[in-house]
């Protein structure tokens, strides 16, 4: 008994720790790893993406299959209501006839049935085997644009998040600058209700609070769409409750961009320069295929039909006789005269081709233009960010001064609403630059690593 107690007991803490876990999974706490993760397996464009291949699977076996053997049953039924009726020479039948005379005679039966099965087998068409390559080489798309889809979810995931950090970290800051202001309408009002303090001083720290909280609540509204949007980017409900574990100190500090900025950059291996070379191949292999119009097609058949030729209806009676017809043979078809109309797809497809040669030279030069931008984007929002962070660390040290003075009675209410007007501003600018580091090294990491 006391070991079923303690197996009891056992189950009980392992259910417990199920929920447990459960429930701090449906929590939905997530990292940026984590969020992007969670977003190539649910988000609906990986998801479409996932199915193209599965479909292109699915059309290179369509494909393999018209040069497999083709077998089809047949079953008909006919009853005549009026059987066919045919005239021959009277005289063919009686010498003395008048030979302008016409004897009718019926040929057939009132009810006739046949049932029957043929095959038939692709031997050779050029075409065909072009095809099949076509259908493999459009497989390997399918599975590079998959690629492709997964970093772009993964980019757009990244800003994503980054928007709702950034937009957490300012309401951060206009929520401790409102309770700061509020502290100081207190001590300006209790101030001026012992006659040390003017009027115009509790006004203009009304006036502050009011904007504050205005522009609190306007960021609170937003950070909730920037929720949002990233809960649709990962393929999550846009009503479900998630928290980010992440935060900007952390983000800023990985140094991998650092890193990647001193790598040579291959297009070779970038997947858009991979998608348009498959292309490339696809449009080869259609005018192969095109050229492959002008060899013959051959193909083999068999048959074999039984009959049932009846006056009565009992055509479906297997003890009487039925009649076989057996054949098989070869079929080769040859293209001998199409008033041009090949020559004319051939030089479609050749110059399709051409086009797509050209785009690939383009899209070298303009990949690594790109790759240059992102590099210099980053060092630029690099720059940008650190002069900002010095900005900050001043104009915070001139509100603190201001706000000090402002206690003591040595600066007016209006120089404190400078001073803080300032700081506010340069924080935003601070915050913002964070965000287009953040965006800028997504941006570089996407071109850098789009393999």
């Amino acid at each position: 008994m006391n070991h079923f107690k303690k197996f009891g007991f056992i189950l009980l803490f392992i259910s417990s720790n199920c929920l447990y876990a459960q429930e701090k999974k449906s929590a939905g706490a997530y990292s940026l790893k984590e969020a992007q993760e969670f977003a190539l397996k649910n988000s609906y464009v990986v998801k479409n993406a996932q199915a193209d291949v599965k479909i292109a699977e699915k059309k290179i076996f369509e494909t393999t299959t018209i040069g497999l053997p083709q077998v089809n049953g047949e079953v008909n039924f006919q009853n005549f209501i009026d059987i066919p009726t045919q005239v021959l020479p009277a005289n063919a039948f009686n010498p003395m006839a008048n030979p302008n005379d016409l004897v009718p005679l019926r040929f057939g039966t009132n009810y006739n049935t046949n049932a029957g099965i043929s095959a038939s087998q692709l031997i050779f068409d050029g075409s065909y085997i072009v095809a099949l390559q076509a259908s493999r080489t459009y497989s390997l798309v399918s599975k590079l644009s998959l690629s492709k889809t997964e970093n772009d979810v993964k980019e757009a995931v990244a800003q994503a998040y980054y928007t709702v950090i950034v937009a957490e970290e300012n309401k951060k800051v206009l929520q401790q600058s409102l309770d700061n202001m509020n502290k100081i309408l207190k001590e300006t009002e209790a101030i001026y209700k012992s006659g040390f303090a003017e009027e115009q001083d509790v006004d203009q720290m009304k006036v502050s609070v009011a904007t504050l909280t205005n522009s609190l609540n306007r960021l609170n509204k937003q950070t909730d769409l920037a929720y949002k949007l990233l809960k649709l980017q990962m393929g999550l409900d846009v009503d479900s409750q998630i928290t980010l574990t992440d935060n900007l100190s952390s983000l800023i500090a990985d140094n991998t961009a650092e890193t990647i900025t001193n790598t040579e950059f291959k297009y070779n291996d970038n997947l858009d320069y991979k998608i348009l070379q498959t292309q490339t191949q696809l449009a080869k292999l259609n005018l192969r295929r095109e050229r492959y119009g002008y060899m013959p097609r051959v193909g083999a058949f068999f048959s074999h039909t039984q009959n049932a030729l009846r006056n009565d209806f009992d055509v479906f009676d297997t003890d009487k006789k039925w009649f076989p017809t057996t054949l098989w043979g070869l079929k080769i078809s040859v293209p001998i005269f199409d008033s041009g109309m090949k020559g004319a797809k051939i030089g479609q497809a050749k110059q399709e081709y051409q086009k797509l040669l050209n785009t690939q030279k383009q899209i070298e030069q303009s990949l690594k233009i790109q790759a240059e931008s992102a590099k210099a984007d980053f060092s630029s929002a690099m720059e940008r960010y650190m002069v900002e962070k010095e900005n900050l660390n001043l104009t915070e040290k001139i509100y603190n001064k201001t706000l000090i003075k402002y206690k003591e009675g040595l600066a007016s209410s209006m120089e404190l609403a400078q001073a803080q007007a300032q700081f506010l501003s340069t924080q935003g600018n601070y915050v913002n630059a964070m965000l287009d580091l953040l965006n800028s090294k997504a941006r570089l990491e996407k071109i850098m690593n789009n393999k």
